[in-house]
Formats: C-alpha cells, structure tokens, sequence
C-alpha cells in the first residue's frame, strides 16, 4: 500500500503552511499557560487559612443576630507630630468624628493596634436608627409576595368609607410570566399595620439567627448614608465626605467589615475551577448592585459566546486541517458572527431591564442624589424655589472644551506610539531580520506586538490617574454622570493604542513595501491578536493573583514584625492589611478589559476565528480571578447601587458596528479570497456586503424589545401597588363620585332662554310684524321661552 506524502508546491507554500501550524502551537501553549496560572489561583483560594476568633455575644448581638457593621482607622499621633497636622485634621480629629457619631446614634467601639500605632474605630446602629434613616432617605425595601397580596385584598376604610377597595391581579392568560406581587419595591414607611408587608432575610451571627427586613448589604449602605447625612438633619447624620476624609489625611482607611460567616459559603460555590454555582443575585446581596451588575453582564457575554466560541474552534481547525488560513469558511463564520454581536447587545438591554426590575434599581438615575465634591453657588430652585447648587453652564462648556483638547493629545500621543511601534519593526525587518528569523520566517512582527503590549500597560497606568484629574476638573453633578464621563475620557484613547496596530496590519501593511509573516498578512493579523488577547489575561492572573498575595503576605509580616508580646494580629486589623477595592475604578478596569477582549473577537473574527475561544476562556477566567479576589485579597468594598452598565453599553454598540466594517474590508481588502478581482469589483462586493449587513442589524435592533412586556407589565403593577398599600391613594371611581355627589348638595343649574351677555335687538317700530313674532320677543325678554306656543 502506497501512503501519498503531500508536500509544499513552493517555498510561499512552505512559509505559510509552517507560520500557521507554529500559529496553533503558540494557540495551545498559551491556553496550556493560562490553565495553569488558573489551576494556581484554585490552589491559592483553597490553602489559604482564614484564622477565626470566637465572637463574644453581647446583648446586642443576642437582640439583633449581628454586631459592627463599619471601622474607621485613625493613625496615633506622636507628640512632635501633633504641631504638624493641619486645620482640617485638628477640626476633624478623631474625638470630633466620635463625637459626630454619638450625636448621630451610632454606637462606636475603639481598640488599639497589636503595634499600638493605629486607632480602630468600630461602628454599628441598632435596627431601628437604620429603618429612621431608611425613612429619611426613602429607602427601598422588597415586599413579601404573599403578605402582600393579602395586604392589598383587604383594601383600606377610614372612619366608614373606603377609601381603596381591595383587589386581586390574576393573570388568566399568562401575559406575563412574572408573579404579579415579585420584585414589588417600596420605599419604608414606619408603620406597624406596614411593618409586615417588607420581605425578611436571614440574618446570623455565629449559632443566632434572625429574620429582618434589613440584609447586611442595607445595613451598610444605610449606616454610610448616615456618615454623610447633614449633621441638622432629622435624624441627624455625621456630616463626614468619606470620598474625601482618606485623601485628606483625616483617617488612615475606612471600610465596611466582612460577614465571614456569609463570605465563606460565597467564595466556596464560587472559585471552582468546574461549575461555579454562584450567581449574579449572590454576588449583589453581598458586594451591592454595581459590583453585582458587572458580574451579571460577564455571565451574560459567557453564555452568549459559549457556541460560537466551539463552531469557530471548529473553523480553526478546519482551516488548519487543509493547510490554508483564509478559505470560505472562516469568511461565512465572520460574516455571521457580526450579526450575532448585534443580537448580543442588543438582548442585554433586555436582561439589563430584567435585572433593574429584580433588584429595584428601575428609575434610579432620575433618583440620584448630588455628588459630595460637586462645587457650585447655592441658589433658590428657578422650578420649585428649594435650595440648589447651580455651575454656569458657560464655565462647564470651557471645561469641556480643555478636556476634549486633552483628550485628543493623549490620541494624538497613542497613534504615534503605535507608529513608533511599526518604525521599529521595520527596522527590525531591514537591518535585524536574522535575529528573529525562525525556519525561514521572519517573526519581527510578534516582537513588535509583545513591545506593544508592555507599552499599553504602561501608558494605561500612566494615563489613568491623567484622566481622573480631568473628570474631576469637569464638576460632575452625580456619581452617574461622572462615571459615565470617566467612560468616554478614557475608552477613545484606549482605542486608538489597542486597535490601531492590528487595523494598520489588516488594512495598511498589505500595501507597503515591507512583507507580512508567511507573506500572508491574514497569518501575521492573526498571530498579532493571539499576543494581544492572551498576555492581557495573563498578567492579569500574575498581577491580581501571585503578586497580590506576595505583596499582602510581605504586609502582614511587616504589621507584625514588632508586635508586644502576648498580642496577636485581630481579624479587622487583618482586613485592614488587605487591599482596598475602589468600586468605580475596579469595575471600570474590568468593564475595560471585558470591552477590548469583544472588540478583537468581533472586529477580525475573519481572520481570527479562533479569537472567540480565547474570550471564552479569558472571561471564564476572570470570573473565578476576580471572585478570589474580592473575597480574599481585597476589603470588602463599598456597596452601590447601579441601574445599568452605563455608557459601556454605548460602547458595546459601537465596536459591533464598526465589526461589519472590518470583518468585510478583510473579506474583500486584505484576504486572498478576491485576489483574482479587480479592484473595482472588490468595492462593489464589500458595500454590497456591508448594507446588507447593517440593514439585518438596523431590523434586529428595532424588532428586539429593549424593556421586554414582562418588565413593563411588572412596573405598572408596581406602580399600582405601591400607590395603594403603601402611600394610600383614594380610588378615582364612579361609585365614589355617586356617593360623593350624594353627601354633598349639588346647586341646581339655572338655564337661560339666550345669552344674557348679548342683547337681542327688537324690530324697528315702523316695521309691520306679525303678532306671532311680537309675542316671541315678548316672551324671550320675560324669560319665559318655555311657554310659547302654548295654549292659554
């Protein structure tokens, strides 16, 4: 039996055949990497020892199944550094703070350090200090779906008249699949008729449990509203600005205090190297809604890209297995897959309402309060003459404008690093092309992209606290606003340093005098986004895992290197040791990551098939690096309230636009699919292509819901509800206008003959009338119309 051995037709053959097999072994080994670094992280989260104390049970915790909720860490002072503090640390001082809290009714604890050079301050407020601030700030509180039906089938009567009749909302044709009484939000009214109507959670602490209407998360959140709530209010807050009390040397930290008990259960279902079982509502009861929302939206992109990432695997190899990298297939699976991106972004408005709606975050922008560092002239309402801080719009349009100018040098700044970059490589190619010249193929170009990996990290660092100066130079009103802003500030220069190299290889390279690896420059595109996608991820698990313990592990040794004998480091003191997890910055640079990583995958998916795999296993990778570190390796942070992804979303929206554009202009441009068609040809197919595409995306984005019926159904209902069992709104009814019309005497209405405001002239004496028509005018100005005609 005669085995055929195919070989190369030519040396290109050879080059290119070689360059993509070398392509797929470099694939394998990075993936190979990247479990290993995640196997790592799962060894990491499993041996690492949490050394618990024995809680002693007060009253308190006895009454209420939990005890200080909050620290605050002031420094201990020698006597020549008093004489250096400043005004604001002397008016601030740590009695003054203590102080602010007991005028408030919190209850403080304070404890020294083991080394004696740091104060801790422990807060917490009983149950019902909490529900009186969730009264002034009218909190929102979920309602119990049965006490709730209960509550509005009885209705409400007020000294022997209803004033609402009860009602039952059945829904026979299942409209909606929700349950008419879930994810009813209210705000808190104190009310013992009220009280049992709010939903109850669990509560522990050790062997007690409890059942309360306040989960942890609300309990911080309510106790930081009452640090920043004005010190004249009713009931009176502290008046502290904890954006700014740390950036102020006022105390050292100040964070929310861990529920170990509730921790530990969270980070056991959730860092599994196979089937994590924690969910996105876990994650929001826990960390608050903002954190939550992100990890929603990474789960979301997860099961989204779960089948494309197996059927262009599945193209990769196909292409492999016949020894070309730009056959039809890959062409037809780009084409697809961009439309696919569109039913991604455009389904997530869908679940994004859904979750708003299930967390009680709908309407919380048009909510939100002013930001504590929002600067202006106090001045009365020109709508409802209250009190209000006003910035001219005139200054904030020249701030904007300053900005903008910024933002494009910082542009302007990335596309010349990038072009440096290119000048670099071709240097290379010239005068150093043996140096990286493996089997006859020139890798200059993969040198390049790893430089260029190492210089986006240092310019993302560099240019990150840039950007924060500027969004703070622009004076945001709410924290919304500001994010939303800090988005756009850095996104487009982000763009330009992380897309612009792999658009000048797609589109520009083909067409200089300097060769492309394999001279295919679809080969060098796609070894080009191997590097840019796989080496973010990993030094991400590096950073965020090996070096992050090494650094809190070097902490705890220098915390107790010099401790007194027969003390030992406490729990908080350990927390406090441990990294602080800013919410804004933490969930942009994820949303940051999360973004690039779907630009790459949907942008050169024609040449880059196998960039779907990739992301698939990057965002499952971040799931679990994230999850250790936010229940190991950071403080708890602070919960916040989000409705949306915010302008990501915007984002999203656009990278798929721009995605038809690319993945065509490859098809056509710079593929060798269309080598033997002119060039005028090649225009004509790619617009062809191209509206047709955008035309399928501008029908799916108009036939898919962005608030599916169920949400707005559910709203509605609550809004009825809600303006029945809890703010008491009178039925607007006919019977209730009868019995209204009944109790009240209704004057009679008096109908005149004619228009009293006009005075019907008579007809000139010398005109000869009937009888019939004086008697008419006699009887109109006697008011007694209704008799003519009659007989006497």
């Amino acid at each position: 039996m005669k085995v055929s051995i195919r070989y190369p037709a030519s040396p290109l053959e050879y080059e290119r055949e070689f360059g993509f097999y070398l392509d797929a072994w470099a694939f394998l080994f990075l993936f190979a990497l990247l479990i290993v670094f995640l196997t790592i992280t799962i060894i990491i989260s499993r041996r690492s020892k949490r050394e618990f104390y024995q809680r002693k049970c007060g009253q308190f915790e006895l009454d209420y199944a939990y005890s200080y909720d909050y620290v605050f860490v002031f420094k201990v002072y020698q006597e020549d550094e008093v004489a250096s503090l400043n005004e604001e640390q002397m008016t601030y001082s740590m009695k003054n703070i203590i102080d602010r809290m007991e005028h408030a009714r919190l209850q403080v604890k304070c404890f020294y350090s083991c080394q004696r050079d740091e104060i801790y301050v422990k807060v917490r407020a009983t149950p019902e200090r909490l529900l009186d601030e969730a009264v002034r700030t009218s909190y929102k509180f979920e309602l119990d779906p049965v006490k709730l039906q209960i509550a509005g089938s009885m209705g409400l009567t007020e000294k022997g008249v209803v004033r609402w009749k009860g009602f039952v909302i059945t829904d026979l044709y299942k409209v909606s699949q929700c349950n008419p009484y879930e994810y009813i939000y209210a705000r808190y009214v104190k009310s013992e008729k009220l009280r049992p109507i709010y939903k109850e959670h669990p509560v522990h602490c050790d062997t007690i449990s409890k059942m309360h209407v306040l989960r942890p998360v609300d309990r911080i959140k309510l106790i930081t509203s009452i640090f920043e709530g004005n010190v004249n209010a009713n009931p009176p807050g502290c008046g502290l600005q904890l954006n700014t009390v740390v950036l102020r040397d006022i105390v050292l930290a100040h964070f929310p205090l861990h529920d170990f008990d509730e921790l530990v259960d969270l980070e056991q279902r959730w860092v599994k190297f196979f089937g994590s079982s924690v969910t996105p509502d876990d994650i929001k009861n826990y960390y608050g809604e903002k954190i939550g929302l992100y990890f929603a939206f990474l789960t979301y992109v997860i099961s989204w890209i779960r089948k494309p990432a197996w059927a262009g695997l599945f193209v990769y190899i196909f292409s492999l297995i016949i020894g070309r990298h730009d056959s039809y297939l890959p062409a037809i699976f780009g084409a697809v897959f961009v439309v696919w991106c569109t039913v991604i972004a455009e389904n997530w408005k869908g679940k994004q309402a859904t979750i708003a709606m299930e967390w009680g975050c709908t309407g919380y922008e048009e909510e939100e309060r002013e930001r504590a560092e929002y600067e202006g002239v106090e001045i009365p309402s020109p709508i409802d003459g209250q009190p209000m801080v006003y910035y001219s719009s005139s200054s904030s349009f020249f701030v904007r404008g300053i900005v903008n100018t910024a933002i494009c040098g910082f542009v302007a700044v990335a596309v010349a690093m990038v072009v440096a970059i290119v000048r670099f490589q071709n240097y290379l190619y010239v005068y150093q092309s043996n140096v990286f010249t493996i089997v006859g193929l020139n890798y200059t170009p993969v040198i390049s992209t790893l430089l260029l990996v190492v210089l986006i990290e240092v310019v993302r660092r560099i240019y990150w606290p840039i950007a924060i100066a500027l969004n703070d130079f622009q004076n945001h009103r709410t924290e919304t606003d500001y994010e939303d802003n800090l988005v756009s500030t850095i996104f487009v220069v982000q763009f330009a340093y992380s897309f612009f190299y792999p658009t000048y290889v797609a589109f520009a390279k083909p067409y200089t005098v300097y060769e492309c690896v394999g001279r295919s420059c679809m080969l060098e595109l796609s070894q080009v986004l191997l590097v840019l996608t796989f080496l973010p991820i990993l030094i991400h698990c590096i950073e965020q895992v090996i070096v992050l313990k090494i650094f809190q592990a070097k902490k705890v040794q220098q915390e107790t290197s010099n401790i007194e004998p027969g003390s030992a480091v406490g729990i908080i003191e350990r927390q406090y040791l441990l990294a602080e997890y800013n919410v804004v910055d933490g969930t942009f640079q994820d949303y940051s990551a999360l973004m690039t990583l779907f630009g790459y995958m949907s942008m050169f998916v024609a040449a880059f098939p196998n960039g779907i795999a990739i992301a698939l296993i990057s965002c499952e990778a971040r799931l679990r690096i994230d999850g250790w570190r936010l229940c190991q390796a950071f403080r708890r942070p602070q919960p916040k309230i989000a409705e949306d992804i915010g302008v990501w979303e915007n984002v999203m929206h656009f990278l798929s636009i721009v995605a038809v554009v690319y993945t065509f202009a490859i098809i056509c441009f710079t593929g060798d699919y269309l080598q033997d068609v002119t060039w005028a040809y090649r225009w004509i197919y790619f617009l062809v292509m191209e509206h047709v595409t955008l035309f399928i995306k501008i029908y799916l984005i108009v036939a898919i819901e962005d608030v599916p019926e169920d949400v707005t159904i559910q709203l509605a209902r609550q809004e009825h509800i809600v303006s029945k069992v809890i703010d008491n709104e009178s039925d607007e009814t006919e019977d209730m206008f009868h019995s209204q019309q009944a109790e009240f005497n209704i004057a009679l209405l008096e109908i005149s003959a004619y228009d009293r405001d006009y005075q019907i002239p008579l007809p000139p004496q010398d005109t000869e009338v009937s009888e019939e028509v004086v008697s008419l005018y006699k009887l109109i100005e006697s008011n007694n119309i209704f008799d003519f005609g009659k007989e006497d």
